[in-house]
């Protein structure tokens, strides 16, 4: 007979066996090296550090205010809650009692205003007066754990003084708009989240003070260089919020370890969320096979804006980043952190550009000088006035499409300044069968 004896084939086996055994083990410990090598890191941050872009706090020289600053700081967060807005309150009351644009203010209003505490709000307006006029920094380090309670304060305070400055009487109304800007420039912003509520505060500020700007224009002669410094204090937020970026990237994706342990919901509720069911598997190798690749994006993004880029410059890289976000894939570990928050460069550079826009709008018409040129307009036109009944309203930008549609809703952006976008209609409460 032919038959190979057993022992043979056992012999075959095993060395089968031992050879797979050999692999996976060798394979486990150039994974496990790779894993925890820092040498990507290494490069590109000698890269950052040759241009000048910080990656560590430290490097950015960001100097924490003084304990007084800080203590008038958390002090009028701390009284924000015993000064609700009117507004926020009535929320579920009927749709007439409603603060409405360039409507007239009910008088609950008023009444609402009238009985908060005056020695809270003394107190509250004399902290406003004392603030520095440069941003508040709370902290010299943050982290995707970081808290920020100042978010939820900031946005309570520019409720309050956004009704403060309709509710004003005309020869107060300058003083209220002053505090609100006042508040407005003592905003820190070392990170994205941080940059999107300033942005946002402003727009609010600047809606409310457009309701009174016919008043304000004989009132208040300096608004128009406030606004101009407000607009250019943005760009510099702007770069102080993508370096922080970066430098938060820098603290956190080395940390594998840690990532693996439980920092992946950090991460991603500041990312976005999941894209797919394989990056919640294989997050930690994901951030190992990716940090580089997204390093070098965000160093790529900070070299734009110290470029200090003219509004169509950076509403060209703006589309550029969506461009390349568009051709990412979640799939390639290398390429899929990258694209989970490459959107968001875009739509910050954007909404800078659009709060810039409207800034330089209303400090050109308060000076009574040409309006700002619209960088979404292929002609290279000024912002085009909108007019109701012969009336001057607002101006509006053709917006991402380029064309001129009248300033129509949803198509064109509107900023308005004496006026609505459409006619304020007064919404009469149901009454009684």
């Amino acid at each position: 007979m032919n038959e190979q004896p057993p022992v043979k084939w056992l012999t075959r086996w095993k060395a089968l066996g031992l050879s797979v055994l050999a692999f996976v083990l060798i394979s486990v410990a150039l994974f496990s090296w790779y894993y925890y090598s820092t040498a990507d890191l290494v490069r590109v941050r000698a890269e950052a550090k040759a241009l000048g872009i910080p990656t560590t706090w430290a490097e950015t020289g960001m100097v924490v205010s003084s304990p007084e600053v800080i203590q008038i700081y958390n002090r009028i967060g701390a009284l924000s809650a015993s000064l609700k807005g009117y507004d926020y309150l009535v929320k579920r009351v009927g749709e007439a009692e409603r603060l409405k644009p360039y409507l007239p203010i009910p008088q609950a209003a008023f009444d609402h205003h009238a009985n908060l505490d005056p020695v809270i709000v003394a107190e509250y307006l004399d902290l406003i007066d004392r603030l520095p006029r440069e941003p508040v920094v709370l902290t010299g380090e943050r982290n995707l754990s970081t808290r920020y309670p100042q978010i939820d304060w900031a946005r309570q305070i520019v409720r309050y003084q956004g009704e403060r400055i309709l509710l004003a009487a005309p020869d107060q109304v300058a003083r209220e708009v002053d505090r609100a800007l006042h508040y407005l420039e003592s905003q820190g912003c070392h990170s994205w989240i941080e940059f999107l509520r300033n942005a946002s505060h402003i727009e609010n500020i600047l809606g409310q003070t457009a309701e009174r700007f016919a008043e304000i224009k004989s009132r208040m002669p300096e608004l128009a260089d406030r606004l101009d410094r407000l607009a250019d204090s943005m760009s510099t937020m702007q770069i102080k919020c993508f370096v922080g970026e970066i430098v938060i990237t820098n603290a956190v994706i080395e940390q594998t370890d840690q990532i693996a342990a439980g920092w992946t919901g950090s991460l991603l509720s500041v990312c976005g969320r999941f894209t797919s069911a394989w990056q919640q598997i294989f997050f930690g190798p994901m951030v190992r096979a990716g940090r580089e690749t997204l390093l070098r994006h965000e160093i790529e993004w900070i070299q734009i804006l110290q470029r200090h880029p003219s509004p169509t410059e950076l509403l060209s890289s703006a589309k550029r980043i969506r461009d390349e976000g568009k051709k990412l894939s979640s799939w390639m570990p290398n390429e899929a952190l990258t694209k989970m928050i490459i959107s968001a460069p875009p739509d910050i550079f954007e909404q800078t550009l659009q709060c810039q826009l409207r800034l330089r709008l209303m400090a050109a018409e308060l000076r009574g000088q040409s309006w700002p040129i619209d960088p979404y307009d292929p002609s290279g036109k000024p912002l085009r006035p909108f007019l109701r009944d012969g009336k001057l309203m607002g101006a509006y930008s053709v917006y991402a499409d380029g064309v001129d549609d009248g300033g129509a809703k949803g198509k064109d952006r509107y900023f308005p300044l004496y006026g609505p976008l459409e006619a304020p209609v007064v919404v009469a409460e149901p009454t009684a069968p």
